[in-house]
């Protein structure tokens, strides 16, 4: 071998190739750079979207089921029994009948006595509660002590509970209890009530359950994004889901004695609530992240068309639920 061909194998990299492996390793640094880049928005995209749909559906589902139960007193529909409201002065906030089982405010403004997001609607909804004991004897009279087999979840001293048969309701505060001989007796004494006496002395076949009057509304967390609220009366709201930005209501009215909603209305526009057969719900739910969206997206809620000024993703969960006992 000669000293030429030595001296040429030994010859490094020149300027032009390396400048060249330069850019090439520039190229591929900038599109790994740009699929880890995209591989997280993909990754934010996708968590948020699968919160927002388990925020929708649980919020959704939760609703459908308080609405359905509007009004139970646990046989049959308010139009068919009689209610008495045996508190104190008969509070409007303790009267469940055909037309306060269901209602509801429509497009609150700020500084409502609920803290709910101006323009929002409130569903407010009147029951007893779906955990009940039969009496386990008949009442003497209407004055005698009410005997159960065992203790009712939210059903003690001082609280308001309903008691109800297929004819009768009533609607009292427990003054105290007793437990002895097997059973748990409740009393409705005078003081706590209109009247120590209830409408009827109850027999075997009627229910005892804790009364309920929620308001459900949209209102800003405590972590600064909005929420869906429950407050019971009586009650500090309860945070239930997360992320829900608005709620749009209209109530299905019948208006000719069918059983079928013959038009939807605002709560404004509703003009009698016991004829409130149906509930048609709109939650506006949102993503925790903002700038997700590569823009701005539009959605419909309540038939009105609306351009947000952030890039967080929506998405509007809709569902019509039929009251219990009012429809066919």
């Amino acid at each position: 071998m000669d000293s030429f061909s030595f001296r040429r194998s030994e010859r490094g990299f020149g300027l032009i190739e390396i400048m060249v492996s330069l850019v090439v390793g520039m190229i591929l640094t900038a599109g790994l750079v740009r699929m880890l880049s995209s591989s997280k928005r993909i990754y934010r995209v996708e968590a948020d979207l699968s919160q927002m749909l388990d925020s929708g559906r649980f919020a959704s589902h939760y609703l459908e089921r308080e609405v359905r139960e509007a009004g139970n007193v646990g046989c049959g529909g308010l139009q068919t029994v009689h209610v008495t409201n045996n508190l104190v002065g008969a509070p409007a906030a303790y009267s469940v009948t055909p037309t306060t089982a269901v209602t509801g405010l429509d497009n609150v403004a700020a500084g409502n006595p609920y803290g709910a997001t101006a323009g929002s609607d409130i569903l407010l909804l009147r029951k007893g509660s779906s955990v009940y004991r039969r009496l386990s004897s008949a009442m003497g009279n209407g004055a005698a002590a009410i005997q159960l087999g065992a203790a009712v979840e939210g059903v003690a001293a001082g609280d308001v509970a309903v008691i109800a048969d297929c004819t009768e309701v009533d609607v009292f505060q427990v003054s105290g209890t007793a437990v002895g001989g097997g059973a748990v007796s409740l009393f409705h004494g005078a003081g706590f009530n209109q009247s120590a006496n209830l409408s009827k002395a109850y027999g075997t076949d009627a229910t005892v359950m804790a009364y309920r009057s929620s308001a459900y509304f949209v209102a800003p967390a405590p972590a600064g994004m909005p929420a869906l609220w429950r407050q019971e009366v009586g009650d500090a709201p309860l945070e239930m889901v997360d992320g829900v930005e608005d709620m749009q209501l209209r109530y299905g009215e019948d208006t000719d004695g069918d059983g079928v909603a013959n038009r939807y209305a605002t709560a404004a526009a509703v003009t009698d609530w016991s004829g409130v057969v149906t509930v048609r719900l709109e939650l506006l739910l949102v993503s925790d992240d903002d700038n997700i969206a590569r823009a701005a997206q539009a959605y419909t809620l309540d038939g009105v068309a609306v351009m947000p000024t952030d890039r967080r993703l929506r998405r509007v969960f809709t569902t019509t639920v039929a009251v219990r006992g009012r429809t066919l």
